[in-house]
């Protein structure tokens, strides 16, 4: 997608580069675990709270959307 756009002189990004798909194909996970055990890390939130609360503020932000 990049040559194309390249090529059209587009001012904006194309949807798919292959920064993007790189990162698409590498591990994201962070554990916590070592954040723990370094600097005694403690969630303030579960999980499924932290999860809970994104989906409510997305489902907010959706209704703004024209």
């Amino acid at each position: 997608m990049e040559m194309p756009f390249r090529l059209l002189k587009a001012r904006s990004r194309p949807l798919l580069t292959r920064h993007a798909v790189y990162l698409l194909a590498r591990d994201q996970e962070y554990p916590a675990a070592r954040a723990r055990e370094d600097f005694g890390f403690a969630p303030q939130v579960s999980f499924a709270e932290g999860m809970a609360r994104s989906a409510e503020w997305v489902r907010s932000r959706e209704s703004r959307v024209p």
